[in-house]
């Protein structure tokens, strides 16, 4: 063995500048790719493409007083007409199927007889401007108040009530 290799500091010396080296080479090279990889224009129909994957899913509301936010400018309201069923299995299934944040479930008669018993029309209202965890038409605001009377009938009807 030669007297280098018995010296742990020259042998640390050798590796640690080794290293650095090959940094600075690493540096160099990734400095030069970026600046010769131009991506050059983004397309505008790439653009749809990532403003669309990168908009807000929804909105948050920490308590029953916060204002409901208005719909986003691209937002447009849907023009396709709805069957009161599709409404009731749409809008008011996401939640009255499974009954999140006690909401009655749709064909339990017993969830029901409460709200009932406070009249139709104040089932009505609160279905129209929201109440406790629910949202004003249960999010769907495009939906018009009959709309909604209607799907609360159809519910109460799928309820036995």
């Amino acid at each position: 063995m030669s007297e280098n290799e018995k010296n742990p500091t020259v042998t640390f010396a050798v590796l640690l500048l080794g290293m650095v080296v090959f940094t600075i080479l690493i540096a160099v090279g990734s400095t030069m790719l970026a600046t010769f990889a131009d991506p050059g224009e983004v397309s505008v129909q790439a653009k749809e493409v990532i403003a669309r994957r990168t908009a807000p899913m929804g909105t948050v509301r920490v308590s029953d007083n916060d204002p409901m936010p208005a719909a986003s400018a691209g937002a447009e309201p849907s023009t396709a007409v709805q069957t009161t069923e599709q409404i009731v299995s749409t809008t008011c299934g996401g939640c009255h199927t499974s009954g999140v944040m006690n909401a009655p479930k749709i064909g339990v008669a017993a969830d029901w007889k409460p709200r009932v018993a406070q009249g139709m029309p104040t089932l009505v209202k609160h279905a129209i401007e929201g109440f406790k965890g629910m949202p004003p038409k249960g999010g769907a605001t495009s939906l018009s108040d009959k709309q909604i009377k209607e799907a609360v009938e159809e519910m109460l009807k799928k309820s036995g009530g």
